[in-house]
């Protein structure tokens, strides 16, 4: 017996094996975070969307003014005016 109260392991005992480690990778360390990282990338999806969208309304109005042409019956144009009318009418 050691002082440390431990009894004293034979020699000829094989050693215990230490646990292995399940192997670290980033899919594993984010595997618990899917959901939250599945909605991020769907918003840095649409923000980059929008931001492509941003300067068409800018060029419809600026083409439609300057050039004093009608603007042509296009279902993204009345959605770009209806949005336009419904902001303008916050301010």
């Amino acid at each position: 017996m050691l002082p440390s109260g431990r009894a004293r392991r034979s020699l000829s005992a094989p050693m215990p094996k230490p646990a292995i480690p399940e192997r670290l990778s980033i899919a594993n360390l984010l595997r618990p975070h899917y959901k939250t990282l599945a909605i991020g990338a769907a918003a840095v999806i649409g923000e980059s969307f929008v931001n492509l969208l941003e300067p068409w309304p800018l060029k419809v109005v600026v083409d439609t003014v300057l050039k004093s042409q009608p603007v042509r019956n296009g279902w993204l144009n009345h959605v770009v005016f209806s949005v336009a009318a419904t902001t303008s009418s916050r301010f």
